[in-house]
């Protein structure tokens, strides 16, 4: 069972990379478990300045460069810190980064800010993976599940989904077989009291029997000892 859940951690597929403006227009691309979308700014902010600060961003993102990508992000964060997106993205690069507890604040606080139903359900799933790394596998699947009525044809989501329902129908199996030592352990232990039980009863028979004998006995030879005096 340990093998096989291992196994199904290993086949959980990753978070989606993080958003980043190209021709100011929205563009969804698909590679691997991976999706690249667009970082799509409010018209009031610096469109050259953000698109510079996300090409830098998402190109040490690519690199596996977390941490400075995660820099770059945050610091852009603290001037346009109500930016859904860039929630998402500082949310999405600390999920590579292995911090899990903050990654969940930071999605979370994007899904309340976007407005976008793809963007959103992207932020459903990567919230579903992150949840899933906190050992919430139901709160993982209800992630995946919103994703999926955001976007039907997320297979992605899909696939995970389905995956921690079979996991969910193991653990609940394997839980039974589990139990079921338990059980014959507990009828064991049941049937081992009653056996005791009956026996301490009937040692208390015997000795009763025995003590109204040897009672009677006493009697009989007293009304002996009385004949024999007369």
């Amino acid at each position: 069972w340990g093998l096989l859940f291992l196994l199904l951690e290993d086949f959980v597929r990753d978070a989606r990379r993080p958003i980043k403006r190209n021709n100011s227009k929205l563009v969804v691309t698909s590679q691997l478990a991976f999706l690249l979308i667009i970082w799509l700014f409010h018209s009031a902010f610096s469109l050259d300045s953000v698109s510079e600060k996300s090409k830098e961003a998402g190109a040490l993102y690519q690199k596996s460069q977390y941490d400075d990508a995660l820099k770059t992000y945050r610091s852009e964060q603290v001037k346009h810190p109500e930016s859904g997106e860039l929630r998402y993205n500082v949310g999405t690069t600390l999920y590579k980064t292995q911090d899990y507890q903050e990654a969940k604040y930071q999605l979370e606080s994007a899904l309340k800010n976007l407005t976008d139903n793809n963007l959103k359900a992207n932020a459903y799933y990567n919230h579903g993976n992150t949840l899933y790394r906190l050992g919430d596998m139901e709160g993982a699947m209800k992630s995946y599940q919103k994703a999926l009525e955001l976007n039907p044809n997320d297979a992605d989501s899909k696939y995970n989904l389905e995956l921690l329902k079979k996991k969910q129908e193991m653990m609940s199996d394997k839980h039974k077989e589990d139990q079921k030592p338990d059980q014959k352990n507990q009828k064991d232990q049941k049937d081992q009291k009653d056996q005791q039980d009956q026996k301490q009863k009937q040692d208390q028979q015997q000795n009763q029997n025995q003590q109204q004998n040897q009672e009677q006995k006493q009697q009989d030879q007293q009304k002996q000892d009385q004949k024999q005096d007369q």
